[in-house]
């Protein structure tokens, strides 16, 4: 009885530490452990830090979901060897506390740090990550800004290697924006979405959930299940009746009409099941349209009953970092908030954004800025505030009042034409001078700052939409031409079958599309019939052999017996040539054969070989013209087998993957896609877009410059003979009257 009691008391000493060292989890959870790279935490490149002190900020987001219990930083770094060690340094601060002392050693100009980061210093949120220098080359008078004064911190090469435990779901609706999809999580989640069938309407639901859900998580990847059962170790989301949803948790639902519902498994309270339910069609939308709505202000309850819903459609100003033509923002709308530049060594400092994949950016229109920015008194009338434009200088500001100022709407016009559809970088880079300076003399640098406010705006001028297809890079854009209008109501995706693998392909390829874009995908229309699709633009998601052979055909892909496709391009053997003059040679040697040319067109077939691993499973993307409706697109994403399918869309997750994809032809392994993507490009060209009869006339002229001028010249020509035949006319009769 004794070893009994003994036991018994020994058990409850052994819980009650187990319940002190996890004060929220009712049992231990095992801590995960991995390494990350800088970039995928923080997107910063490698720096140079110059001048006698600089520094750089990083923000190093945690999410709610994880409770730190370890973080290393590691980087490498690179000093001038001109540097004097005793007072030259190199600090590490996290939220204003220094974690790391480097000394920076002119002999040894090369190093490898991995710092500690305190975890009670780590908060939830975004925490500053600051990297300050001190560099010196003397003992006495020296130059603050000479050019031997730099340190290069390695970004490129710098890591993290953290460890975390979750923290337990809370079961309340709240917990969806900012617990379950959380952008500020950088590292892959996986999300299991469960459906009682495989109907085109239940399909395109789950496609609606995914795109939410992705745009949640903003810029971070994210991996889609599609399955009708429940996994284990990954947050779940039914879609379902009463009877489906019983069926998997054994909860009853007596509530009637469309539900949702937040819940933590039982056996792994670090997991939610999320619950949509609506026991027929429409209340089925109603719970995933409400999910689905970005902005919609989820209770702080474990359940919602939603009565009405109504999507109400309209033209947005902007999407995902997304400027339109013919409105104005202010900085804070894509994401530019007040700036300081202080210093000699002050960092340049960028806006990004980007513009509609089809719009035609005329040489004769101008983006705006209106700058209100303020700058220090006693600086040099030589300081300046320099302005790119992806990576070309455009313009410079004097700031030549030794006073100082505040300068409200400086108007600067960029001509258009610097700008390019798609991502765009507008820098800033201060150059700011003291008034002070000679040899041993005090130099005071605390005054040069340089601050850029906010609520600066730039002005997008109104321009035709019209461009050039086939293109994937657009694609990988903003969902271009998917993508318009923003409720994807003009798009389609067909799913070659009714596997899970195809569907979880499809689903997980429209998400990643709205998460470029920036919207739901309310009205897509998925489907396993290519006849309901003919008059949208499609997407075909499923194995090679079954997708339909008009695609195929329009797409100039032609399948071998042994599992390898031949796929032609259009070349020439002089590199001069162009397809207008390929055109134009076209007809000639039609009308008159005698000029025929000796250089004739050739299809170059590229073969791309499926037939084994040691070749490895390669995923192709083509685009092309819709053999159905002409100005409408097709793409065809396809592997040999379903499993390389699936797992080549989670590659193209990866901006480093789809970032790289253009033309109308994108192939690669899905064992390692960044080194073996490769693209192609068709001459086979076909315009979209809508513009006015102007504006149209123009977009021809700028896209067929030669044959415009060779119209004008016969023009001229015809013109000039006329006048020359009335003016001998008249010659000959004022001759004959005399």
């Amino acid at each position: 009885m004794e070893r009994i009691q003994h036991f018994k008391v020994i058990l409850v000493f052994v819980l009650l530490g187990i319940f002190l060292l996890c004060p929220e989890m009712s049992l231990c959870q095992d801590s995960l452990k991995f390494s990350i790279p800088f970039s995928k935490v923080a997107p910063v490149n490698t720096t140079t830090l110059t001048g006698a002190s600089n520094y750089i900020k990083v923000k190093v987001p945690i999410p709610e979901r994880w409770q730190m219990k370890k973080a290393v930083l590691n980087f490498s770094y690179v000093n001038s060897t001109a540097l004097l060690q005793n007072r030259s340094r190199l600090v590490v601060w996290l939220n204003d506390h220094p974690v790391a002392q480097i000394t920076l050693n002119p002999q040894l100009p090369q190093g490898k740090v991995s710092v500690n980061l305190p975890v009670k210093l780590l908060k939830t949120g975004y925490n500053d990550l600051n990297f300050t220098v001190a560099h010196h080359y003397t003992l006495e008078c020296e130059d603050p800004s000479s050019p031997e004064l730099w340190t290069t911190i390695e970004f490129d090469r710098a890591s993290f290697d953290f460890e975390i435990s979750l923290r337990k779901v809370p079961e309340n609706l709240s917990a969806i924006a900012n617990f379950l999809f959380d952008s500020r999580m950088f590292k892959e989640s996986e999300i299991n979405i469960v459906i009682p069938d495989k109907k085109d309407e239940t399909v395109e639901l789950a496609t609606v959930v995914a795109s939410s859900i992705a745009l949640r998580f903003e810029y971070r990847p994210v991996k889609f299940y599609i399955s009708d059962t429940i996994k284990k170790g990954i947050d779940n989301i039914i879609l379902g009746n009463s009877e489906f949803i019983k069926t998997l948790t054994g909860d009853l639902i007596q509530e009637k009409g469309a539900i949702l519902k937040i819940k933590a498994f039982t056996e792994d309270p670090y997991h939610a099941v999320l619950i949509l339910k609506g026991d027929g069609l429409e209340d089925l939308k109603k719970s995933v349209y409400t999910f689905a709505s970005l902005k919609f202000p989820f209770p702080k309850a474990q359940f919602l009953n939603v009565d009405t819903f109504k999507i109400i459609p309209q033209i947005p100003k902007s999407g995902k970092g997304m400027l339109f033509p013919g409105y104005e923002y202010s900085f804070k709308d894509v994401g530019f908030f007040n700036t300081n530049f202080k210093g000699i060594g002050a960092k340049s400092v960028s806006m990004d954004f980007k513009l509609p994949s089809e719009a035609f950016l005329k040489p004769n229109s101008f983006l705006s800025l209106k700058l209100n920015f303020s700058y220090g008194s006693g600086m040099r009338k030589d300081s300046t505030l320099n302005i790119q434009v992806n990576g070309k200088f455009v313009a410079s500001i004097h700031l030549d009042n030794v006073k100082g100022g505040y300068i409200k709407n400086y108007l600067i016009d960029i001509p258009l034409s610097l700008f390019k559809p798609g991502y765009n970088l507008i820098t800033f880079t201060a150059v700011l001078s003291p008034l002070v300076t000679g040899y041993c003399e005090f130099v005071q640098t605390d005054n040069l700052q340089l601050t850029i406010f906010e609520d600066s705006k730039i002005s997008v001028p109104s321009v035709p939409f019209w461009t050039a297809l086939p293109n994937l890079n657009l694609l990988f854009t903003d969902g271009f031409p998917f993508s318009r209008p923003v409720d994807f109501g003009d798009s389609a995706i067909l799913i070659t079958d009714n596997s899970t693998e195809a569907i979880s392909s499809a689903v997980n390829m429209a998400a990643l599309l709205s998460q470029k874009a920036g919207y739901v995908p309310f009205k897509i229309k998925i489907s396993y019939e290519k006849e309901k699709l003919k008059d949208k633009n499609v997407i075909a998601v499923g194995v090679l052999s079954k997708i339909p052979d008009e695609y195929l055909k329009a797409g100039n892909i032609k399948l071998q017996g042994n599992g390898s496709f031949v796929y032609h391009l259009v070349k020439h053997f002089e590199k001069d040539q162009t397809t207008l003059n390929t055109k134009l040679r076209s007809i000639i040697e039609n009308i008159l054969p005698i000029f025929k040319s000796k250089y004739q067109s050739v299809y170059s077939s590229s073969q791309i070989n499926f037939s084994g691993k040691e070749e490895g499973q390669w995923l192709v993307l083509s685009q092309f013209e819709s053999p159905h409706e002409s100005r409408k697109t097709v793409v065809v994403i396809a592997s040999t087998e379903l499993e390389s399918l699936l797992k080549g869309i989670y590659a193209l997750w990866e901006p480093t993957v789809s970032g790289k994809s253009g033309g109308s032809l994108t192939v690669f392994d899905i064992q390692s896609p960044e080194e073996t993507i490769a693209s192609y490009y068709s001459e086979k060209v076909y315009y979209v877009g809508k513009m006015g009869f102007f504006s149209g006339i123009n977009a021809w002229i700028y896209a067929h410059p030669v044959l415009f001028t060779i119209i004008m010249l016969i023009v001229i020509l015809v013109l000039a003979y006329f006048i020359f035949k009335v003016l001998k006319n008249f010659k000959r009769k004022r001759l004959s009257e005399k």
